[in-house]
């Protein structure tokens, strides 16, 4: 018998294999799409042993060419709603400090005390313009019980009839004498607009009232008053603004005006000067402390004339107190209702 035996290959030669035709696929059941909790599988020992899934046709077929499913159609964007507008801009911090929160019953008395220094600031300041001499002598009455009649400032024109022209004497005084409301033009010992001196005199049931008046006949400064009879030495013209020219005198009783020149004043040194009411005198000598009193109801006012304007005292009522008094040579006129005193320390 020969060998069939492929010596170049080792193969065994026989017949060829009997094709077998292949059996139909046994049918399947569709698998459910609902899912179920996955649980311990039990081992059956005679179960036939499953067989592998088969692949599904398509997965068989191209992704593209796959038919389309409910879960692949496309996804409508929801339109945006009141809960997806985009937040509003914050408004922007507050920049400024609040003000202090003050605890209930406590008061800003860092602020009040402030603002009450402010205020006494102010006052001080208006007082300082006062002693410098923008308000005028007669403004510094201002607190005394007689005020000036009705229409006493503000360009009233006073109707009262004219005086007697004055009489001037050996000295060379000029007097006016007169009862009642009058209208006096002044000649003063100097000329017209000079510095003189005014020496009053006046007995009545009421008030007596001297204002001195400009050349248009309007009133401009209160020269002397008082609430019953007067005695006392003025000063005209002193603060060389609005020059007087005539007196405007109201009263019912009997007065008498003397004009002199300044040179008939007496001087005094630091041995001082006492008195009654309203005077005027020449200061000659060194500056220092002075005491200063008065007794009386009205302002009692010190104004020095010399190198510089310096008002020295002005009060109230009764005063006892010191000031600086300056050196030199210079014109004083006093003003008080009552008695006072100056006295050099």
């Amino acid at each position: 018998m020969a060998d069939d035996t492929d010596n170049t290959t080792g193969y065994t030669h026989g017949p060829p294999p009997i094709p077998v035709p292949p059996s139909a696929p046994t049918p399947v059941a569709p698998k459910s799409r609902k899912k179920t909790p996955p649980s311990e599988p039990v081992p059956d020992a005679t179960a036939p042993a499953l067989e592998p899934p088969r692949p599904s046709r398509l997965l068989a077929t191209p992704l593209e060419q796959q038919p389309p499913t409910y879960w692949e159609a496309p996804i409508e964007e929801p339109e945006p709603s009141i809960w997806e507008q985009p937040a509003p801009t914050p408004a922007p911090a507050y920049t400024q400090a609040p003000p202090p929160v003050v605890p209930p019953g406590k008061q800003p008395w860092g602020v009040i005390i402030s603002l009450g220094a402010l205020a006494l600031a102010i006052i001080g300041a208006i007082i300082f313009v006062a002693a410098t001499g923008s308000l005028e002598r007669a403004d510094i009455r201002a607190d005394d019980p007689d005020p000036a009649p009705s229409g006493a400032y503000g360009g009233y024109t006073p109707t009262a009839p004219p005086a007697a022209p004055g009489i001037t004497g050996a000295d060379g005084a000029v007097v006016y004498t007169g009862t009642g409301d009058a209208i006096v033009d002044l000649e003063l010992p100097g000329g017209t607009d000079s510095i003189a001196v005014a020496t009053l005199s006046y007995v009545g049931e009421s008030g007596f009232f001297v204002a001195g008046a400009d050349e248009s006949g309007a009133l401009v400064r209160t020269v002397a008053h008082s609430r019953g009879d007067y005695a006392g030495t003025v000063l005209v013209n002193a603060e060389f603004e609005d020059p007087i020219n005539r007196f405007s005198v109201q009263g019912s009783g009997d007065w008498t005006i003397t004009l002199r020149d300044l040179d008939t004043l007496p001087t005094i040194g630091p041995e001082g000067a006492s008195g009654t009411s309203d005077t005027v005198f020449w200061y000659e000598g060194p500056a220092g402390t002075v005491a200063l009193d008065h007794a009386g109801d009205s302002n009692f006012v010190i104004w020095s004339f010399g190198d510089n304007t310096d008002l020295v005292v002005n009060e109230v009522g009764d005063y006892s107190g010191t000031a600086d008094w300056p050196a030199g040579r210079s014109l004083i006129e006093l003003g008080a209702d009552g008695t006072w005193s100056v006295s050099f320390k």
